[in-house]
């Protein structure tokens, strides 16, 4: 897998209210300019009891619902977002974690895929990460020997394109961690392209800070965790309280 060449996305760390501290905020720099994704607390329904590994559709549902509550459409894009989860049944936010939404979990029941679209990611890290995925055609696979990477994530995520989704997490981030992803091929018909969607906990609400649409959307983008002062988590917050939209046409 090559290295990133795209855009940065940076996870910067801070606080939050659980017992340990943990990264908060990831800074997308997007065509020289830059947006702040903060990080949402998903721990009451994400991961908790299930298995190493398994991002289940319940959990994948949930983290659809919150944002489709606040007004975010989430059908046919990729949505990138940031969120503290539960990695040990306590449903206490015990890791950070960087999600990758594809398309719009919204219907239970028998599925037949008749969507693909293909995933890569690198992840760099000096303690132990963990991939998470839901694919219904159980193609994502995980590699910790691949050369440059800690571990790697790829193959084709395939899902039935009626009320279902797809999704992949790297949880565990701390700072220094280093990673990228990409998405390239899509057979999805009414694709729209990726967007970056953050939480910001002063105002109790979301906004989508970036959508890149059009075939400039499927490009690589990198990742990296870092500490920032206080001064540069406030910044941070103002930009992701704007809740303004900037979208770009490829």
């Amino acid at each position: 897998m090559n290295k990133a060449t795209g855009f940065a996305v940076i996870v910067a760390a801070g606080i939050t209210g659980s017992a340990i501290a943990l990264p908060t905020t990831v800074q997308i720099g997007v065509g020289g300019g830059d947006v702040g994704l903060r990080a949402f607390d998903f721990s009451s329904t994400v991961f908790g009891n299930a298995a190493p590994g398994h991002f289940t559709t319940p959990a994948l549902a949930s983290i659809h619902a919150t944002l489709n509550g606040a007004g975010i459409t989430t059908a046919n894009w990729i949505t990138v977002v940031a969120g503290f989860v539960d990695t040990n049944n306590d449903q206490v936010a015990d890791e950070t974690a960087l999600f990758w939404l594809v398309d719009d979990q919204v219907t239970s029941g028998p599925a037949s895929p008749d969507t693909t679209i293909d995933f890569q990611s690198g992840i760099n890290k000096s303690s132990g990460s963990a991939a998470w995925i839901n694919d219904l055609g159980e193609n994502i696979t995980v590699d910790a020997s691949a050369p440059g990477f800690d571990k790697i994530a790829y193959g084709d995520f395939a899902w039935d394109n009626t009320g279902f989704a797809d999704g992949f997490a790297w949880s565990g981030l701390g700072t220094n961690d280093t990673g990228n992803f990409r998405f390239i091929n899509p057979n999805w018909t009414g694709f729209q392209g990726i967007q970056f969607v953050s939480y910001d906990a002063g105002s109790n609400s979301w906004s989508v800070l970036e959508q890149l649409t059009g075939s400039g959307a499927l490009q690589q983008f990198s990742f990296t965790v870092i500490p920032l002062p206080p001064a540069a988590l406030m910044g941070l917050a103002g930009i992701a309280g704007l809740g303004v939209l900037r979208r770009r046409m490829a």
